[in-house]
This record gives C-alpha cells, sequence and structure tokens, in this order.
C-alpha cells in the first residue's frame, strides 16, 4: 500500500484519465442524434435494405438483390443491420461508432503494452487519429478494420509465445473479421506480422546457429499462415473478382508529400480550417521522432522495434508506390498515410524516451487536438440538425414510395443525406452508389436501375426526366426532394424542373429553414 501511495499522481490514475480521455473524443459522436459522414447515411440505408430483404419484406424486392459473395465491406453493414432489427438507425450507428473509437485506443494501447510493458504516455497519441480522413468521409468498414488488426498483431504475438488450438483459433476468427471489415486492414496484419518475422531473423541471425534460428523463422511463419488460411482463401478470391478493377492513377508525389508532413490523415472535412492543426501536430511529432531515433542508440528498445521500423518504412514505401485505386476501391494512399502514421506511433512508444518527453509531447499533441476536436464537435452539431430535417420528411413517405433526391448543396457532406429519409422505414431513395459498385452486398435490380432518369447524382443543377422512370421500371417517381433549391436559379435545367413539378407533383413538406423540399405525385 506504501509503495502504492508513493507513486505519482498520474502513475495512480492512468486506466482513469485513459478512460476520461476516451470519453472527452466520444464527445462529438454521443452530443447529438446523428454524426454525419459523407458515406454513413448511405450505409444505414443499405443495412436497412439488407435486413428488410432478410426479413422478406416486400418493398424493397423489386429494386433490390443482395450478393451472395463473401465481399469485404461486410462487417460494418451487418453490425448496422443486426443493431438496427431492435434500434432506431441513429443509434445502431452510434453503437458502431464507439465500437470503432474505443477499439482504436484500446488495441492500440493493449498492442504497446504488450510489446513494451512499461510504456507510458506516447500510446496516447493514438487519440488524435481516432477522427481521421476516413473515419470523417464514413469508410466505417475501413476503420473497423484498424482496429481489428491491433487486435489480431496483440493475439498474434500471444499465440507464438504460447501456442494452442484455443489461441489459434482466435486469431484465426480475427483475421476473418478483419478481412470482413476491410481487405486491407487484413493485409496490412499479414504485412506486419511477416516483417516483424523476418527482421527478427536477420537481426538474430548471427547470434544463434542458422539452422536453430531458421526452424523457428519456419515455425512462427507456419503459425501464422496456419491462423490466416480462412482470410486469405477469401482475400484470393476476392482479388480474383476484382483485382483488374483499378484505374492506376497514382497521387501526383509533391501532394503525396504535403499530405505526409502535414499529418494529412488527420485533415478530415474542410482542409482551410483543419490544417494548422495538422501541420502542429505534424511538428511535435517529427521532434518525438527525432528524441526516439537519439534514445533508440543509447538504451536498448522494447520487443519488435526493428520489425516495426521495417513495418513503417515498407507501409511508407507503398504509399509513394501503389496507385489511388486498387481492386474497385479507392483512396488508398490516405489509408496507407494512417496505417504509417500509426506504425511510427507504435515504434516509438516502444522505444525508451525519458518519460518527461514523452509527456511533454503527448500534453502538446493533445491540447492541440482538443482544439480540433472542438471544431469537430460544432460540426457534428450543425449536421445533425441537417440530418433531423430528412428524417422529418420521411414521415411524409409511406413505405415502399420512390424517392429522387435532387441535391443543390455544394457541400460536398450533403451529398447523401437523402439516404437518411430511408434509415428507418422501407423508402426507396432512388440514389445509391453502394448498389452500383462490385464490392458490397447490395444491387440493383435491372427493373429498379434509376440512372436513366438524368445526372441527378453528380451535378448541383441535375437534368431530370421525371417520367423516363416509369418507361423503365413500370414505377412513377413517388415523390421529389429538393435540397437548397434557389428559386432565383434560371438556367435550363432548373426551369424544366419547376415545368415538371409544377404539372405532375405537389407540394408536402417544406423544412423550417426552407432547404427541404419534398414534392409528392398528383
Amino acid at each position: 500500500m506504501q509503495s502504492l501511495q508513493r507513486k505519482p499522481f498520474f502513475i495512480r490514475y492512468e486506466p482513469v484519465i485513459f478512460l476520461a480521455l476516451l470519453l472527452a473524443y466520444l464527445l462529438p459522436v454521443l452530443g447529438f442524434r446523428y454524426f454525419p459522414t459523407l458515406d454513413g447515411p448511405v450505409h444505414l440505408y443499405n443495412a436497412n435494405i439488407i435486413g428488410k430483404l432478410l426479413g422478406g419484406d416486400p418493398h424493397y424486392a423489386p429494386f433490390f438483390e443482395l450478393s451472395l459473395y463473401p465481399e469485404p465491406n461486410m462487417l460494418g453493414h451487418f453490425l448496422l443491420g443486426f443493431f438496427n432489427t431492435f434500434l432506431p438507425a441513429w443509434l445502431a450507428e452510434k453503437i458502431v461508432l464507439v465500437l470503432y473509437a474505443a477499439g482504436m485506443a484500446f488495441s492500440f494501447r493493449m498492442l504497446v503494452r504488450k510489446i513494451k510493458p512499461d510504456a507510458l504516455f506516447v500510446d496516447y497519441l493514438v487519440f488524435p487519429f481516432i477522427y481521421s480522413f476516413t473515419f470523417c468521409i464514413g469508410f466505417f468498414n475501413f476503420c473497423l478494420s484498424v482496429p481489428l488488426c491491433f487486435f489480431s498483431l496483440y493475439a498474434w504475438l500471444n499465440y507464438r509465445e504460447q501456442p494452442g488450438m484455443l489461441r489459434g483459433l482466435g486469431l484465426s476468427v480475427l483475421l476473418l473479421l478483419t478481412y470482413f471489415a476491410h481487405a486491407s486492414g487484413f493485409f496490412m496484419t499479414l504485412l506486419v506480422a511477416g516483417i516483424v518475422i523476418s527482421a527478427e531473423f536477420f537481426r538474430d541471425i548471427f547470434r544463434k546457429t542458422p539452422g536453430a534460428f531458421l526452424r523457428g523463422f519456419l515455425r512462427n511463419g507456419i503459425l501464422l499462415t496456419l491462423a490466416a488460411i480462412p482470410a486469405i482463401c477469401f482475400t484470393i478470391s476476392f482479388l480474383l473478382r476484382h483485382g483488374e478493377e483499378s484505374s492506376g492513377a497514382k497521387r501526383e508525389t509533391a501532394e503525396l508529400l504535403e499530405w505526409l508532413f502535414r499529418a494529412g490523415p488527420l485533415v478530415t472535412l474542410f482542409e482551410p480550417e483543419e490544417t494548422p492543426f495538422s501541420y502542429t501536430v505534424a511538428v511535435i511529432l517529427g521532434l518525438l521522432l527525432l528524441a526516439a531515433i537519439f534514445f533508440s542508440f543509447r538504451r536498448k528498445p522494447g520487443r519488435n522495434a526493428s520489425g516495426l521500423s521495417a513495418a513503417a518504412i515498407v507501409t511508407l514505401a507503398l504509399y509513394f508506390l501503389l496507385p489511388d485505386e486498387m481492386a474497385s476501391g479507392g483512396y488508398v494512399s490516405v489509408r496507407l498515410l494512417l496505417f504509417f502514421y500509426l506504425l511510427l506511433i507504435l515504434w516509438m512508444a516502444v522505444q525508451p524516451l525519458p518519460r518527461y518527453i514523452a509527456a511533454i509531447a503527448v500534453t502538446l499533441v493533445l491540447g492541440v487536438n482538443f482544439f480540433h476536436l472542438h471544431y469537430h464537435y460544432k460540426v457534428a452539431g450543425r449536421m445533425s440538425g441537417e440530418a433531423e430535417v430528412f428524417t422529418a420528411a420521411a414521415q411524409h413517405i409511406p413505405a415502399g414510395s420512390t424517392v429522387l433526391p435532387l441535391n443543390y448543396s455544394l457541400d460536398w457532406l450533403h451529398s447523401n443525406f437523402a439516404s437518411y429519409m430511408a434509415a428507418d422505414k422501407a423508402i426507396i431513395v432512388l440514389d445509391n452508389y453502394e448498389a452500383v459498385k462490385p464490392h458490397f452486398f447490395t444491387r440493383w435490380t435491372k427493373q429498379g436501375w434509376p440512372y436513366d432518369i438524368g445526372n441527378y447524382y453528380d451535378s448541383h443543377t441535375p437534368c431530370v426526366n421525371l417520367e423516363a422512370y416509369k418507361k423503365t421500371s413500370g414505377r412513377n417517381v413517388d415523390f421529389v426532394a429538393l435540397w437548397h433549391w434557389n428559386e432565383t436559379m434560371t438556367d435550363s435545367c432548373t426551369m424544366d424542373l419547376r415545368r415538371q413539378l409544377g404539372s405532375l407533383y405537389m407540394p408536402v413538406f417544406t423544412s423550417d429553414d426552407k432547404m427541404l423540399r419534398l414534392f409528392r405525385r398528383k
């Protein structure tokens, strides 16, 4: 008891402080009904579709069908659909987002403490990366794969220390979950584990007889491969189906360098407002990196430090070498950059840094990032109110109705807001990009295909023919939703739409701020 009392305040209450920080970082998610992201509304919409189709609801059957392939991008939709069976969509989404944020914090912390049990402070640097670009853009499946990657690495380290059937089965399940969250998370798990094994081989090859260490090298590799076989088989199947679906386009090197030196994953919603925060964090991390390198030559670092540094370097090389679109997925570069930063922090966490240096760096980073967190809180509050406008409009739309969303807003985050109308109700919103992409589970049926009506899915002044849908589907467009409609617009497409609405539709709902207007077919 006396030894506990002699410990510094932070050491005694460190777990409580960690939990308090996690709760603080959850405020933008928990503080409002919705935490709107670019793709989040569509994920809710498709989770509702999947649940309704599996439950035998007849409203969606003429418009959507389910893909039976075991694709990645499945886990997030499954979780949303499961929770949405007995909870409203906004609460189902909130649970998934909390699982992600808590998973990021705890998986990173567990991995750091596994590699260096006496590590302190540096693992707190994971907090700013919870609100990464990929999270705020709504890549929920990819985001779930990041903590699953770290949980899998933690389980793998335990498994190779004490091999056993139950540990191997647990690791195999974790790797499968990582794959079904996102293939890139599974790839990074194998990459990091493989590099750690290889680094140990080259580090110790002169310390032991080559034959003895080769047996250890093969043993570790075989244990990992056996646990990963199911997920590897699914990955090969996925690549055979989608491996050639890539534009091959790469980001310019100058742009990649700029992202690297400004901590690009921290720039999420609006670049001018957020870049000062990200640059400041990048400078502090850079100084901490220099300190970690300096002290790594003076004292012995934690276990697997060489493997982690090699994994970070390889990830950085892939960031510059790989195209930004691969196997039907995009934004590859920013995903790799996020993993690079996290691996770099993981490497610094296992270095023999004096605690006072780590504490100063962490305090500065979190201090700067709290201003950024407050920014996210303000944006979440504003956008949650806008999302609720769409759910209010949904009360005027009967189940089974078709809704054509026309978006006149120049805010890129509004692109999918109309999908909130179909988050809890069997409403067919005639813009569902996931049902077009090959790596999601919902597909437009041939009869339900809506994109012959006009260019409403990629234009802020859309040209549409409201009668065209009946010719292809046999169904009318029952409702038209106008978001940020401006009465002063006089372009030919808007004038033609005004004529069609006047002759075929009648207004049934207008939001208090006049930003959303809903028209029903007469």
